[in-house]
């Protein structure tokens, strides 16, 4: 993208964010405030689960910097590791040199590494970014490195939604005992999406009410499901093909086109519109209007009339909604955005 298009001097979303390009929504505000109180203990634990995409990893470093000036974080990614290998890894990570081969005497040092840290006021945190992919045999060897008697360390275990019950088996039952929170997130609103939006065309030095039309941000959310990912992905993307055309404007119509080009709505996650049983309801209401439902061996004349005259959300959701289950999707998107933005 030309990033000086729009005025803007970068790309508005970044794949990780810091400081204040993160977006403050209640999600953020809520995680910084529970995580304060739950790490009262020096070897507690926090679980924070939510749909790949909803920023887990962004608000926990978030958090952590609103939360501590002083901290050293062990971050354990998806590497394969053993829980042998485990005791060393942090060692190294926390600077010790010389590091015994026998685990008694790692966990001495480890335990005498963690107080050091301790004394000069520097918290030590662990994350673990995908704990589901690290095992229940990792997550066990840490609950043992981290516990009090070890010279204790926070820690912040990520993952999907299932987290929360795969660490009620038996074997991890010592680190559950030392869960102090359990926080899930979730998609944003329809108000979040809009405020988000705001908020990363804004530290783009841009106007995202300026570049889309208004009817855009809730057409984004209601395509991604509020998934700021999603949404990041599909916004640049809009934006590379209005840049393209030399777009003034973008509007809601030239968006979804955009999407149903570049997503399959038979085998991808995210869905487009209201569900079929939703959209065969607001055929019915339709009663003194020809049915917009196609089917596969008919010629779609009047979904594609009704596509071009979309002039508002609602209008262009209801047509959308009747084809994107069908074969001609593509070809409709293409005559809907072709020469008419």
């Amino acid at each position: 993208m030309n990033e000086t298009l729009f005025g803007l001097s970068k790309i508005p979303f970044t794949a990780l964010p810091s400081g204040g390009e993160v977006f403050i929504g209640p999600q953020t505000a809520g995680l910084v405030e529970a995580l304060g109180s739950a790490f009262a203990s020096r070897d507690a634990i926090a679980v924070v689960s939510g749909p790949a995409g909803t920023g887990k990893t962004t608000l926990v470093n978030y958090a952590l910097d609103a939360l501590y000036k002083q901290k050293k974080i062990v971050r354990v990614g998806r590497a394969p590791l053993k829980p042998q290998d485990i005791a060393e890894s942090l060692l190294i990570i926390l600077g010790v040199e010389n590091r015994p081969t026998d685990r008694e005497h790692r966990l001495v040092i480890l335990r005498d590494a963690l107080q050091q840290y301790e004394t000069a006021g520097i918290n030590v945190i662990i994350v673990v970014e995908d704990a589901l992919t690290t095992g229940e045999e990792i997550l066990a060897e840490l609950a043992a490195l981290t516990a009090t008697d070890a010279g204790g360390a926070r820690m912040v275990l990520m993952g999907a939604d299932p987290l929360p019950d795969f660490l009620q088996r038996p074997e991890l039952a010592d680190l559950q005992e030392r869960v102090t929170l359990q926080y899930s997130l979730n998609a944003l609103s329809a108000a979040e999406t809009r405020a988000y939006l705001l908020h990363c065309f804004r530290n783009a030095g841009g106007d995202f009410d300026q570049l889309f039309h208004s009817d855009c941000s809730a057409l984004l959310h209601r395509i991604c499901d509020g998934n700021p990912r999603a949404i990041n992905h599909l916004a640049e993307v809009v934006l590379r093909a209005a840049d393209e055309l030399d777009l003034k404007q973008i509007s809601a119509r030239f968006t979804a086109g955009v999407a149903v080009q570049i997503y399959d709505p038979k085998s991808h996650d995210f869905r487009f519109v209201k569900q079929k049983a939703e959209i065969e309801a607001a055929a019915t209401n339709q009663s003194s209007e020809p049915s917009h439902a196609v089917d596969a061996d008919d010629k779609p004349t009047t979904v594609e009339a009704n596509i071009a005259k979309a002039e508002t959300l609602e209008d262009l959701d209801d047509v959308m909604a009747e084809t994107l289950f069908g074969a001609e999707l593509r070809e409709l998107a293409a005559q809907a955005t072709g020469g008419n933005n």
